[in-house]
């Protein structure tokens, strides 16, 4: 049986956010200074996925109805 876990951000302790992001900010900068990773995000920054998520939410949505219409 799958169950979904959900968690009201506003119930989350500010210094659990903050443990959380220190963690994140190291591991995205210890990904990045292989430089085999750097090049790799680089090129997939050029595909179509990856110019899609560089969008801001509002952008994609925008995007995703777009294209949706032209693929009909």
């Amino acid at each position: 049986m799958d169950q979904a876990v959900k968690i009201n951000p506003a119930d989350v302790p500010d210094e659990v956010y903050e443990a959380g992001c220190r963690i994140l900010s190291k591991s995205i900068r210890a990904f990045f200074r292989d430089e085999n990773n750097r090049r790799g995000y680089e090129e997939w920054m050029k595909t179509p996925e990856g110019q899609r998520a560089d969008l801001s939410r509002e952008e994609r949505k925008k995007y995703d109805a777009e294209h949706a219409r032209s693929t009909s």
